[in-house]
């Protein structure tokens, strides 16, 4: 008996389990293909799951900056309010709008954006 790499592996190993019912080359192909390809799924399929997950943060994210924005606007203009400058509030009002407009929101945030539309155009009315 040969004792060759390859001999002393399979000796050791075993042949792969499927030799038994296909051929040997066939067995041994399908087998080193299992044993790449697991690692590489138990990798990719928790990143797959983790991307729509992404997605909406990423646009809670941006809803919330809105959110903070509007804010801020809003306390400046409660702490030093010049009725002068109301042209100039309402753009920015409008900009942010735009803003808000501008963001494509997955049905699970369209409250959320929704109510960040609603609490702008309150702003406006209480400039107005």
């Amino acid at each position: 008996m040969p004792d060759g790499p390859i001999v002393i592996h399979y000796e050791k190993n075993h042949y792969p389990l499927l030799s038994a019912y296909m051929p040997f080359w066939m067995a041994e192909s399908i087998n080193r293909l299992i044993f790449i390809l697991l690692p590489f799924f138990a990798i990719t399929y928790p990143v797959l799951l983790a991307l729509p997950s992404y997605r909406i943060k990423r646009m809670q994210n941006k809803i919330n900056r809105l959110y903070v924005t509007l804010k801020l606007y809003e306390e400046e203009w409660l702490l030093d309010f010049h009725p002068e400058l109301r042209d100039d509030y309402l753009k920015k009002l409008d900009l942010l709008k735009y803003q808000a407009l501008r963001i494509k929101v997955p049905k699970s945030l369209s409250n959320e954006y929704y109510a960040l539309r609603t609490s702008i155009d309150y702003v406006r009315n209480c400039l107005n």
